[in-house]
């Protein structure tokens, strides 16, 4: 073991020691080996917060690359107006000239799958008019006669009414609802699911 001379009794002591064992002077050497540098622990940095879930995500797959039913129908729908000209020379030197134009709609089959509802046409309430003005007619014309012919015409209209009475009530009350359906439906482009995203909350179709 090391012996140091001690600064003021100049005595020899071992160098390990606090202090020196004959007049007691501290020992900075030894309480500096006796007394490592502590080191604060590490803190890790706090984890990335969690990215939220996309409200438009596929509930099926997760998939967050959706569309709108609307965009869909949109996009896959096109109006198409071409023309097209040709000319002819023939054997005798003749020259003709011809052309054809092409007008009309061309349509994707994803875009057809995404139509939207339509509401119901209403033909029957024509029918009825015309079955009551028929059966009108037939009894100013036929007298008692027409009694039986102009009551199944009456019902016939009556039936026709009935019809589109109610093609109006669902066209009113149904309808609507299902067009808001259709305008808050996503289809996922990975899995082809379709669900309904609502103000919070998405639920499946």
């Amino acid at each position: 073991m090391p012996l140091m001379v001690c600064p003021d009794c100049e005595q020899r002591h071992s160098d390990a020691a606090v202090a020196c064992i004959h007049c007691g002077r501290p020992n900075h050497l030894a309480v500096a080996v006796a007394s490592p540098p502590v080191s604060t622990p590490s803190i890790p940095p706090p984890l990335p917060p969690t990215q939220p879930r996309s409200r438009h995500a596929c509930p099926n797959c997760d998939f967050e690359h959706t569309q709108k039913l609307a965009v869909i129908y949109r996009d896959g729908y096109q109006v198409v107006d071409t023309g097209t000209a040709g000319v002819g020379v023939g054997f005798g030197g003749g020259v003709a000239v011809g052309g054809a134009r092409t007008h009309g709609r061309a349509q994707s089959l994803s875009s057809k799958g995404a139509a939207p509802p339509q509401p119901k046409s209403d033909g029957a309430s024509s029918w009825c008019a015309i079955l009551a003005i028929v059966g009108l007619v037939a009894i100013m014309g036929g007298g008692l006669e027409a009694v039986p012919f102009t009551v199944a015409v009456w019902f016939g209209a009556g039936i026709c009414g009935w019809i589109s009475y109610g093609t109006r009530e669902w066209n009113r009350d149904v309808f609507p609802a299902l067009l808001e359906r259709w305008k808050n439906t996503y289809r996922c482009g990975r899995c082809g699911h379709q669900y309904i995203v609502a103000a919070t909350v998405s639920t499946r179709v």
